[in-house]
């Protein structure tokens, strides 16, 4: 059938876990990871063949070691969000925490890392003195990031846009693996 072959890759996996919750549907997860139901099912059994969650007639719901993978997930990253900045309006924008990066280097590997996982361009961003800081000079209004984000001390952001909120999430997954080992 057209639209069942399954189309994912790793992004997209620990995408579906940081989105299950109680009793998710597989129609919701299509529609909220932008994937065709054979994805999702592929997926689905990966996951669960992981012991990662449970299935049910009511949906699917993350086991007690699903919820322990999560756990340690979000001690590295934030949950990928979509936001709304006022550059590069024609795309679809998702930040995303990676925690505790001590004496970060500012660097292009984690952009060129995003780029080649889909997104057309990012950004990454560090707490400098309270305010979040580029690395360079520019007339670039942050505030919309700053009011939404709390940002340590020692962690990045990254900013990923793309053609798709799946492409920009993806690219913004994998640049936070690029600087944490993340394995679900």
């Amino acid at each position: 059938m057209v639209g069942n072959t399954s189309n994912y890759n790793e992004f997209d996996v620990l995408r579906a876990l940081l989105k299950i919750n109680a009793n998710v549907s597989r129609a919701e997860l299509c529609k909220s990871l932008e994937l065709g139901e054979g994805s999702i099912r592929g997926i689905l059994n990966e996951l669960k063949s992981k012991k990662l969650i449970t299935s049910t007639k009511q949906g699917h719901s993350l086991s007690n070691k699903g919820k322990k993978a999560i756990e340690n997930i979000l001690k590295n990253i934030g949950l990928p969000k979509k936001v709304n900045l006022k550059m590069y309006e024609e795309f679809k924008k998702v930040r995303i925490i990676i925690k505790n990066i001590k004496n970060y280097m500012q660097s292009y590997r984690e952009r060129d890392v995003a780029v080649k996982n889909g997104a057309e361009g990012a950004i990454i961003l560090t707490n400098k003195n309270g305010k979040l800081d580029l690395g360079f000079k520019c007339n670039c209004n942050l505030s919309e990031l700053e009011k939404d984000s709390i940002i340590n001390k020692d962690d990045i952001m990254i900013v990923a846009w793309a053609d798709s909120y799946r492409n920009a999430e993806n690219s913004a997954l994998a640049a936070a693996m690029s600087l944490k080992k993340i394995s679900i």
